[in-house]
Protein backbone atom coordinates (compact mmCIF):
# COMPACT_ATOMS: atom_id res chain seq x y z
CA UNK A 1 0.00 0.00 0.00
CA UNK A 2 0.99 3.37 -0.29
CA UNK A 3 2.52 5.62 2.45
CA UNK A 4 0.38 6.89 5.46
CA UNK A 5 -2.62 8.94 5.42
CA UNK A 6 -2.90 12.37 6.01
CA UNK A 7 -5.48 14.45 7.82
CA UNK A 8 -7.23 17.51 8.02
CA UNK A 9 -9.87 18.12 10.97
CA UNK A 10 -11.93 20.48 9.41
CA UNK A 11 -13.07 18.89 6.86
CA UNK A 12 -13.82 16.11 9.03
CA UNK A 13 -15.85 18.49 11.32
CA UNK A 14 -17.56 19.59 7.83
CA UNK A 15 -18.73 15.75 6.99
CA UNK A 16 -19.69 15.39 10.16
CA UNK A 17 -22.31 18.42 9.87
CA UNK A 18 -23.05 16.85 6.11
CA UNK A 19 -23.98 13.57 7.86
CA UNK A 20 -26.28 15.80 10.00
CA UNK A 21 -27.94 17.68 7.18
CA UNK A 22 -28.75 14.36 5.09
CA UNK A 23 -30.50 12.92 8.34
CA UNK A 24 -33.36 15.41 8.33
CA UNK A 25 -35.76 14.03 6.42
CA UNK A 26 -38.44 12.12 7.73
CA UNK A 27 -40.31 9.22 7.13
CA UNK A 28 -43.80 9.79 6.64
CA UNK A 29 -46.58 7.00 6.68
CA UNK A 30 -50.34 6.74 6.12
CA UNK A 31 -53.01 4.16 6.41
CA UNK A 32 -52.89 1.29 4.55
CA UNK A 33 -56.27 0.55 5.28
CA UNK A 34 -58.35 3.52 7.55
CA UNK A 35 -57.61 3.35 10.97
CA UNK A 36 -60.70 4.39 12.73
CA UNK A 37 -62.90 4.38 15.73
CA UNK A 38 -66.43 6.03 17.10
CA UNK A 39 -67.26 6.15 20.62
CA UNK A 40 -68.55 8.57 23.53
CA UNK A 41 -69.60 11.32 20.78
CA UNK A 42 -66.09 11.25 19.18
CA UNK A 43 -65.25 9.86 15.81
CA UNK A 44 -61.32 9.52 15.02
CA UNK A 45 -59.76 9.05 12.12
CA UNK A 46 -55.75 8.52 11.79
CA UNK A 47 -54.26 9.91 8.50
CA UNK A 48 -50.25 10.31 8.80
CA UNK A 49 -47.48 9.11 11.18
CA UNK A 50 -43.99 10.64 11.18
CA UNK A 51 -41.63 8.93 13.07
CA UNK A 52 -39.18 11.55 13.18
CA UNK A 53 -40.58 15.41 13.01
CA UNK A 54 -39.53 18.07 14.58
CA UNK A 55 -38.12 15.97 17.31
CA UNK A 56 -41.49 14.11 18.03
CA UNK A 57 -43.37 11.13 16.87
CA UNK A 58 -45.93 12.93 14.88
CA UNK A 59 -49.51 11.25 14.59
CA UNK A 60 -52.17 13.20 12.75
CA UNK A 61 -55.80 12.64 12.49
CA UNK A 62 -59.20 13.90 11.61
CA UNK A 63 -61.70 14.04 14.29
CA UNK A 64 -65.11 14.89 14.47
CA UNK A 65 -67.03 15.78 17.70
CA UNK A 66 -70.31 15.88 19.45
CA UNK A 67 -71.91 19.14 20.51
CA UNK A 68 -70.39 18.95 24.42
CA UNK A 69 -67.21 16.81 23.45
CA UNK A 70 -64.36 17.58 25.28
CA UNK A 71 -60.68 15.62 25.11
CA UNK A 72 -58.60 15.85 28.14
CA UNK A 73 -55.69 13.83 26.61
CA UNK A 74 -54.24 11.09 24.35
CA UNK A 75 -52.19 8.36 25.33
CA UNK A 76 -49.63 6.41 23.18
CA UNK A 77 -50.20 3.15 24.65
CA UNK A 78 -49.44 -0.87 24.16
CA UNK A 79 -52.28 -2.33 22.06
CA UNK A 80 -52.42 -5.32 24.91
CA UNK A 81 -52.96 -2.56 27.84
CA UNK A 82 -55.88 -1.97 29.64
CA UNK A 83 -57.43 1.11 27.94
CA UNK A 84 -56.44 4.91 29.04
CA UNK A 85 -54.51 2.95 31.79
CA UNK A 86 -50.86 2.98 30.67
CA UNK A 87 -48.56 4.08 28.16
CA UNK A 88 -47.10 7.97 27.32
CA UNK A 89 -48.96 11.07 26.90
CA UNK A 90 -48.88 13.63 23.98
CA UNK A 91 -46.13 16.34 24.98
CA UNK A 92 -47.99 18.20 22.17
CA UNK A 93 -51.33 18.40 20.97
CA UNK A 94 -52.94 20.72 18.54
CA UNK A 95 -55.86 21.47 17.27
CA UNK A 96 -56.48 22.83 13.94
CA UNK A 97 -52.69 24.01 14.08
CA UNK A 98 -53.55 25.64 18.24
CA UNK A 99 -52.06 24.29 21.10
CA UNK A 100 -54.30 23.45 23.37
CA UNK A 101 -53.00 23.73 26.97
CA UNK A 102 -55.59 24.29 28.94
CA UNK A 103 -57.95 20.90 29.09
CA UNK A 104 -60.14 19.45 28.79
CA UNK A 105 -60.45 20.99 25.27
CA UNK A 106 -63.77 21.09 23.67
CA UNK A 107 -63.76 19.56 20.06
CA UNK A 108 -67.14 19.88 18.19
CA UNK A 109 -67.04 19.56 14.94
CA UNK A 110 -64.69 18.21 12.52
CA UNK A 111 -60.96 19.24 13.65
CA UNK A 112 -57.52 18.23 12.33
CA UNK A 113 -55.83 16.93 15.61
CA UNK A 114 -51.96 16.80 16.00
CA UNK A 115 -50.16 14.86 18.70
CA UNK A 116 -46.61 14.75 19.39
CA UNK A 117 -44.83 11.92 21.60
CA UNK A 118 -41.27 11.68 22.67
CA UNK A 119 -39.48 9.86 19.99
CA UNK A 120 -37.48 7.34 22.62
CA UNK A 121 -40.36 6.24 24.69
CA UNK A 122 -42.17 6.52 21.53
CA UNK A 123 -39.98 4.20 19.50
CA UNK A 124 -40.32 1.55 21.66
CA UNK A 125 -44.10 0.77 22.34
CA UNK A 126 -44.23 1.20 18.56
CA UNK A 127 -42.26 -1.88 18.20
CA UNK A 128 -44.88 -3.64 19.71
CA UNK A 129 -48.98 -3.03 18.54
CA UNK A 130 -49.83 0.45 19.46
CA UNK A 131 -53.15 2.11 20.00
CA UNK A 132 -54.15 5.68 20.79
CA UNK A 133 -56.08 6.22 24.07
CA UNK A 134 -58.46 9.56 24.01
CA UNK A 135 -59.25 9.97 27.55
CA UNK A 136 -62.77 12.49 27.12
CA UNK A 137 -64.83 13.88 29.86
CA UNK A 138 -68.06 13.73 30.30
CA UNK A 139 -70.90 13.89 32.98
CA UNK A 140 -69.93 10.78 34.34
CA UNK A 141 -66.43 11.74 35.21
CA UNK A 142 -63.44 10.63 32.41
CA UNK A 143 -64.59 7.87 29.51
CA UNK A 144 -61.66 5.86 26.93
CA UNK A 145 -61.82 5.72 23.57
CA UNK A 146 -58.95 3.78 22.00
CA UNK A 147 -58.43 3.53 18.35
CA UNK A 148 -55.80 1.20 17.25
CA UNK A 149 -52.69 2.33 15.18
CA UNK A 150 -50.32 -0.10 14.49
CA UNK A 151 -50.15 -3.74 14.46
CA UNK A 152 -49.12 -7.15 12.29
CA UNK A 153 -53.30 -7.46 11.24
CA UNK A 154 -53.28 -6.30 7.35
CA UNK A 155 -55.66 -3.76 8.62
CA UNK A 156 -53.14 -1.94 10.57
CA UNK A 157 -50.28 -1.63 8.07
CA UNK A 158 -48.97 1.10 7.34
CA UNK A 159 -47.56 2.24 3.76
CA UNK A 160 -45.24 5.22 2.67
CA UNK A 161 -43.84 6.11 -0.89
CA UNK A 162 -39.56 6.67 -1.35
CA UNK A 163 -38.96 7.67 -4.88
CA UNK A 164 -35.43 9.41 -3.73
CA UNK A 165 -33.07 9.03 -1.56
CA UNK A 166 -30.21 11.17 0.33
CA UNK A 167 -26.86 9.87 1.73
CA UNK A 168 -23.66 10.34 3.32
CA UNK A 169 -20.71 8.10 3.68
CA UNK A 170 -17.08 8.28 5.00
CA UNK A 171 -14.13 6.24 2.99
CA UNK A 172 -10.58 4.91 3.11
CA UNK A 173 -9.04 4.67 -0.15
CA UNK A 174 -5.44 2.48 -0.19
CA UNK A 175 -4.27 1.79 -3.17
CA UNK A 176 -1.40 -0.45 -3.75
CA UNK A 177 1.08 2.22 -5.40
CA UNK A 178 0.60 6.31 -5.65
CA UNK A 179 -0.77 7.55 -9.12
CA UNK A 180 0.53 11.16 -9.61
CA UNK A 181 2.05 11.56 -6.41
CA UNK A 182 -1.16 9.93 -4.77
CA UNK A 183 -1.21 7.82 -1.88
CA UNK A 184 -3.91 6.84 0.85
CA UNK A 185 -6.55 9.30 1.27
CA UNK A 186 -10.01 9.26 2.94
CA UNK A 187 -13.18 11.56 1.83
CA UNK A 188 -16.66 12.42 3.09
CA UNK A 189 -19.19 12.38 0.45
CA UNK A 190 -23.20 13.41 0.29
CA UNK A 191 -25.28 12.19 -2.70
CA UNK A 192 -28.96 12.25 -3.77
CA UNK A 193 -30.28 9.64 -5.99
CA UNK A 194 -33.86 7.94 -6.92
CA UNK A 195 -35.27 4.84 -8.08
CA UNK A 196 -35.66 3.56 -11.75
CA UNK A 197 -37.14 0.41 -10.82
CA UNK A 198 -35.30 -1.55 -8.38
CA UNK A 199 -32.39 0.16 -9.52
CA UNK A 200 -31.01 2.99 -7.53
CA UNK A 201 -29.23 6.11 -9.19
CA UNK A 202 -27.44 8.42 -7.22
CA UNK A 203 -24.66 11.15 -7.80
CA UNK A 204 -22.11 12.20 -5.34
CA UNK A 205 -19.61 14.66 -4.02
CA UNK A 206 -17.41 14.86 -1.59
CA UNK A 207 -14.28 16.85 -0.03
CA UNK A 208 -11.23 14.78 1.62
CA UNK A 209 -7.51 14.80 1.33
CA UNK A 210 -4.48 11.97 0.48
CA UNK A 211 -0.82 11.54 1.25
CA UNK A 212 1.49 13.13 -1.29
CA UNK A 213 4.82 10.47 -2.34
CA UNK A 214 6.56 12.88 -4.69
CA UNK A 215 6.19 16.68 -6.47
CA UNK A 216 5.14 18.07 -3.13
CA UNK A 217 6.28 21.04 -3.47
CA UNK A 218 7.73 21.02 -0.21
CA UNK A 219 3.75 20.97 1.24
CA UNK A 220 3.19 18.64 4.65
CA UNK A 221 -0.49 18.68 4.25
CA UNK A 222 -0.62 16.41 1.19
CA UNK A 223 -3.72 16.88 -1.30
CA UNK A 224 -6.62 18.32 -1.07
CA UNK A 225 -9.21 16.32 -2.97
CA UNK A 226 -13.37 16.69 -4.12
CA UNK A 227 -14.05 13.22 -6.07
CA UNK A 228 -17.38 13.47 -7.95
CA UNK A 229 -18.95 10.06 -8.92
CA UNK A 230 -22.19 8.61 -10.35
CA UNK A 231 -23.20 5.04 -9.38
CA UNK A 232 -25.85 2.25 -9.63
CA UNK A 233 -27.23 -0.08 -6.75
CA UNK A 234 -29.41 -2.69 -7.07
CA UNK A 235 -29.92 -4.80 -3.55
CA UNK A 236 -29.05 -8.91 -3.75
CA UNK A 237 -30.86 -8.75 -0.28
CA UNK A 238 -33.56 -6.86 1.03
CA UNK A 239 -34.97 -8.97 4.34
CA UNK A 240 -35.39 -6.35 7.43
CA UNK A 241 -33.44 -5.90 9.49
CA UNK A 242 -30.48 -6.53 7.15
CA UNK A 243 -29.92 -5.66 3.27
CA UNK A 244 -27.09 -6.63 1.10
CA UNK A 245 -25.77 -3.74 -1.79
CA UNK A 246 -23.93 -4.25 -5.14
CA UNK A 247 -23.02 -1.19 -6.63
CA UNK A 248 -20.98 -0.18 -9.67
CA UNK A 249 -19.91 3.05 -9.86
CA UNK A 250 -17.18 5.77 -11.76
CA UNK A 251 -15.45 8.74 -9.92
CA UNK A 252 -13.50 11.56 -11.13
CA UNK A 253 -11.35 12.97 -8.25
CA UNK A 254 -9.79 16.69 -8.70
CA UNK A 255 -7.08 17.22 -5.92
CA UNK A 256 -4.78 19.91 -5.61
CA UNK A 257 -1.25 20.46 -3.56
CA UNK A 258 -0.05 23.80 -3.02
CA UNK A 259 2.79 25.26 -0.69
CA UNK A 260 3.17 28.81 -0.63
CA UNK A 261 2.40 30.48 -4.34
CA UNK A 262 2.73 27.25 -6.27
CA UNK A 263 0.31 24.51 -6.73
CA UNK A 264 0.07 21.29 -8.64
CA UNK A 265 -3.38 20.29 -9.61
CA UNK A 266 -3.88 16.23 -11.04
CA UNK A 267 -7.57 14.88 -12.18
CA UNK A 268 -7.70 10.95 -12.34
CA UNK A 269 -10.76 8.60 -12.62
CA UNK A 270 -11.74 5.34 -11.23
CA UNK A 271 -14.12 2.76 -12.09
CA UNK A 272 -15.29 1.04 -9.01
CA UNK A 273 -17.48 -2.25 -7.87
CA UNK A 274 -18.93 -2.20 -4.35
CA UNK A 275 -20.66 -4.50 -1.84
CA UNK A 276 -21.82 -3.33 1.02
CA UNK A 277 -23.64 -5.04 4.27
CA UNK A 278 -26.18 -2.58 6.17
CA UNK A 279 -28.58 -3.08 8.55
CA UNK A 280 -32.22 -1.43 7.22
CA UNK A 281 -35.25 0.48 8.93
CA UNK A 282 -37.51 -2.12 11.36
CA UNK A 283 -39.89 0.27 13.15
CA UNK A 284 -41.97 -2.48 14.55
CA UNK A 285 -44.89 -4.41 13.46
CA UNK A 286 -47.36 -2.50 10.66
CA UNK A 287 -44.93 -0.35 9.92
CA UNK A 288 -42.86 0.17 7.02
CA UNK A 289 -39.44 -1.71 6.91
CA UNK A 290 -36.59 -2.15 4.26
CA UNK A 291 -33.71 -0.73 2.66
CA UNK A 292 -35.58 1.60 0.53
CA UNK A 293 -36.65 3.64 3.56
CA UNK A 294 -33.58 3.85 5.39
CA UNK A 295 -30.09 1.77 6.00
CA UNK A 296 -26.45 1.73 7.15
CA UNK A 297 -23.82 -0.04 7.44
CA UNK A 298 -19.68 -0.94 6.14
CA UNK A 299 -19.09 -1.28 2.44
CA UNK A 300 -15.94 -3.03 0.65
CA UNK A 301 -14.99 -1.50 -2.56
CA UNK A 302 -12.32 -2.14 -5.28
CA UNK A 303 -11.16 0.45 -7.81
CA UNK A 304 -9.11 0.98 -10.54
CA UNK A 305 -7.29 4.79 -10.07
CA UNK A 306 -6.53 5.85 -14.01
CA UNK A 307 -4.30 8.80 -14.89
CA UNK A 308 -3.38 10.29 -17.98
CA UNK A 309 -0.42 12.66 -17.86
CA UNK A 310 1.95 14.62 -19.87
CA UNK A 311 4.80 12.53 -18.94
CA UNK A 312 2.88 9.29 -19.47
CA UNK A 313 0.10 7.06 -17.90
CA UNK A 314 -0.53 5.45 -14.53
CA UNK A 315 -2.36 3.12 -12.72
CA UNK A 316 -2.92 1.22 -9.31
CA UNK A 317 -5.46 -0.90 -8.06
CA UNK A 318 -6.98 0.26 -4.65
CA UNK A 319 -9.16 -1.31 -2.25
CA UNK A 320 -11.01 0.36 0.54
CA UNK A 321 -13.27 0.05 3.80
CA UNK A 322 -16.21 2.56 4.14
CA UNK A 323 -19.72 3.68 6.25
CA UNK A 324 -22.51 4.78 4.55
CA UNK A 325 -25.97 5.75 5.44
CA UNK A 326 -29.33 6.05 3.43
CA UNK A 327 -32.56 7.68 4.07
CA UNK A 328 -35.27 7.42 1.32
CA UNK A 329 -38.19 10.62 0.53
Amino acid sequence: MASRMSSRPPFCMLGAACLALAGCLPPSYTPAEPHRAAALGLSVDVERLDTLSRGSVMVESRIVGEPGTRLVRVLLTPGRAAPCREGIRAQRLLIDGESKWLRPAAVAGSHTLSLGFAPGAAFDLLREPAALDFVLATDDGERCLRVPLSGSEPALAWKTEVHGMVAASARLYGPVESVAGIGNGWAISDALGGYLGPVRLQAELGIGSANCTRRCLGSSGGFFWAPLGVSAHALLLDQAPFALDLGLGYRSFFAAVSHQSEQRTVRFDAPELSLRFAGTANTGPGLPAGARLASAGFELFASDWRYRGALGNESSFVLGLGFSWDHGF
